[in-house]
């Protein structure tokens, strides 16, 4: 995502707060949940596991 990248390349210190989710085909990383992977197209994205912030 464009806007993600931005907010990478401006050292945005919100980025620590935010909940991750993974697609469980390619692995991409997300901060948001998908139906549908943006990149591959998968069925699923879902939590990422070990991340403090998703319980």
């Amino acid at each position: 995502m464009v806007l993600d990248r931005i907010r990478d390349l401006l050292g945005n210190s919100a980025d620590e707060e935010r909940d991750l989710y993974r697609c469980i085909n390619c692995g991409e990383e997300f901060e948001r949940p998908f139906r549908e992977c943006p990149d591959c197209g998968g069925q699923f994205v879902a939590p990422v596991e070990g991340d403090s912030h998703n319980t």
